[in-house]
């Protein structure tokens, strides 16, 4: 079944793994794909298996950051630092008040520092060498 949610897709799959080697065949097919290794959890009675696109530093798993958020982590490990307008124009539709909100947020939990002033104002990582991958 696949729902569509603005321009993201929920894809949910039933797979019935006999010979209990699924999650192994799972992590090969990410691997395969330059996709990082799926996290596996045990939710209310059953399991769930999470698919990511990039890696979040597992230092900053615990922060709860939404998934704009760590679209611009990656981003931001790619190219070392990110402005308010590189950031809009990676959510087009967002308001200012929303990217300067994840911003702060970012750097309120010591993800990000803030360097500049005005027009020139960039955001890149607090210390390269904990946050790059």
């Amino acid at each position: 079944m696949v729902k569509k949610e603005g321009k993201v897709k929920t894809f949910t799959i039933c797979w019935y793994d006999w010979d209990e080697s699924g999650t192994n065949d799972i992590i090969k097919w990410c691997r395969k794909e330059g996709l990082p290794e799926p996290i596996f959890k045990e939710v209310t009675g059953g399991f769930a298996v999470v698919l990511r696109k990039f890696q979040i530093p597992e230092n900053l798993e615990s922060l709860e950051l939404n998934e704009r958020q760590k679209k611009a982590i990656e981003y931001i490990s790619q190219k070392n630092k990110i402005t308010n307008n590189e950031y809009r124009k990676l959510f087009p539709g967002i308001t200012d008040r929303t990217v300067l909100n994840d911003l702060r947020d970012m750097v309120k939990k010591g993800i990000l520092v803030k360097v500049g002033k005005t027009k020139n104002t960039f955001y890149q990582f607090r210390n390269n060498s904990e946050i790059k991958q």
